[in-house]
C-alpha cells in the first residue's frame, strides 16, 4: 500500500513537473486572440488563392505534417510549398467555410484548433467538388518569430453520397 502511495505521489510529480510554465490571465487571453486571429487570416488566404500568403502560416520546419482531405500526407515546409503551389494551380475558385471553430491553449507555446468545414471547389476544367469535412490544427510559437504557426493539420472530407 505504501509503495502503491509513493508510486502515485511520484508520477504525480512528474506530470506536474512536465507541465508548462503557468500563464497569466491577461497572456492566455492575448494568446487566444492572436491564434483566433491567425485562424481567420488563414482561412482568408485559402479562398483568396494567396498561396505565399497560406505557406506563412506553416512553421518551415522539415517536421511539419499535413494531412490533405484526397488522403495526401505531406512531410516538410518545401513540401508543403509545392503541393500549395500544385492546388492554387489546379483550382479556378475555392470557398472554403470554417464552421464552429474551437481554440484551446495547451500551454504557452502549443494550442489546438478543431473546426467543421465545408469547402466548394471550382477545378481548372469546370469540375466543381462539394466537400464537408472536419479539420484539426496544431499550432506552435515559432522559437525564431515567436508567431503561432501550424505544425501539424489534418483535414477530412466527408462521403456526400
Amino acid at each position: 500500500m505504501l509503495k502503491r502511495r509513493i508510486l502515485t505521489v511520484l508520477g504525480l510529480a512528474t506530470i506536474l513537473a512536465c507541465q508548462p510554465p503557468e500563464m497569466t490571465t491577461a497572456e492566455r487571453l492575448q494568446a487566444q486572440q492572436q491564434l483566433e486571429g491567425k485562424f481567420s487570416g488563414w482561412v482568408q488566404a485559402m479562398n483568396n488563392g494567396q498561396r505565399d500568403e497560406v505557406l506563412a502560416f506553416y512553421h518551415n520546419h522539415s517536421e511539419l505534417l499535413v494531412f490533405w482531405p484526397d488522403g495526401g500526407v505531406v512531410r516538410g515546409y518545401e513540401q508543403q510549398e509545392r503541393r500549395l503551389h500544385d492546388f492554387f494551380n489546379a483550382i479556378r475558385y475555392m470557398n472554403f467555410v470554417a464552421q464552429q471553430p474551437r481554440t484551446e491553449l495547451l500551454g504557452a507555446e502549443t494550442a489546438l484548433t478543431t473546426f467543421g468545414h465545408s469547402t466548394d471547389i471550382i477545378h481548372q476544367d469546370s469540375r466543381r467538388v462539394v466537400e464537408p469535412g472536419y479539420g484539426t490544427i496544431v499550432w506552435i510559437r515559432d522559437p525564431v518569430d515567436q508567431e503561432w504557426k501550424i505544425h501539424f493539420q489534418h483535414l477530412s472530407a466527408n462521403s456526400m453520397n
